[in-house]
């Protein structure tokens, strides 16, 4: 469908932060509005960190970040990136009241044009209308589910399983070469820093990034030690308050144990799309926002 005449479409600017964040909590509060998640909804990033995801994309990228903008004020936005030529869509989202005219096809486009050649991943919501968008172009969708609620039983923590710190994110780039075929070192180091998510390794094999309130990624070199760092993710969750780990596909079985364990109930989630590879990498869990 063609966008309007008055829509520009462009490359993100500083400027343009503050008005694509007003955008995305819009478009997600739309989103919770017409498709309530089931059980409770999961936390959604708070304004100062969403601010400092697009700072940190636009930086470490800036040529993946796009705006819609009319008359002066911005109305969608995609961020996408490139690491070790594995392309991820971070955010998509345009104004609700735009929507439907053309104006995020136009979007995607411009970000799989920075893409191009590579094979690429996107945590989709439930949002119909954007998964028809990314399997019209080139996606396949592989169904996933996301546990959530607060756990009733806690694991014992594994021995072996310690939390790291920025020195250790060779080590995690090296597991995530091994297993999502990229690395993602200065996203890490974003979450830890930033974010101050906690960073679990187990030995050489698997890390997994940890918020208070859910994993943020995980990735392993095997099952076992895949599901060890998430063991112990669960077992650091705190008492009573709800936790997630999301974007569980069928390649990822592994998970299911802890998670059973745990306590935490299963809810279908949007899929995880993926293009140039068979399905999604695993033993992993990938982050919404950084693949």
């Amino acid at each position: 469908m063609p966008r309007s005449a008055a829509t520009e479409i462009r490359p993100m600017a500083p400027a343009d932060v503050a008005g694509a964040v007003e955008v995305w909590l819009q478009a997600v509060a739309d989103l919770t509005a017409r498709h309530p998640a089931p059980g409770g909804a999961p936390g959604r990033p708070d304004r100062p960190r969403l601010t400092a995801r697009l700072d940190h994309l636009l930086s470490t990228d800036p040529a993946g970040s796009w705006v819609a903008e009319r008359r002066g004020r911005v109305v969608g936005l995609a961020q996408s990136f490139v690491r070790d030529r594995l392309w991820v869509l971070s955010l998509l989202g345009v104004d609700p009241r735009t929507q439907d005219k053309g104006v995020g096809r136009a979007l995607l486009e411009r970000a799989l044009g920075h893409g191009a050649g590579c094979p690429g991943t996107i945590q989709a919501s439930v949002d119909p209308r954007a998964v028809r968008l990314y399997a019209t172009s080139g996606f396949d969708p592989h169904p996933s589910m996301t546990a959530f609620g607060p756990p009733t039983r806690r694991p014992a923590a594994p021995d072996g399983v310690r939390v790291g710190g920025t020195a250790d994110l060779d080590v995690a780039a090296s597991i995530d070469r091994a297993v999502r075929g990229a690395g993602r070192a200065v996203d890490l180091r974003h979450l830890v820093e930033g974010d101050g998510a906690t960073l679990l390794l187990e030995g050489e094999r698997a890390y997994a990034v940890v918020l208070p309130d859910r994993v943020v990624t995980l990735a392993g070199r095997d099952e076992g030690s895949a599901a060890a760092v998430l063991a112990a993710a669960l077992a650091r969750a705190p008492a009573g308050r709800p936790f997630e780990v999301g974007w569980l596909t069928a390649a990822q079985r592994w998970a299911f144990g802890p998670l059973v364990e745990a306590g935490l109930a299963l809810h279908p989630r949007g899929p995880v799309m993926v293009r140039g590879m068979d399905r999604p990498p695993s033993p992993a869990l990938p982050s919404g926002g950084f693949g």
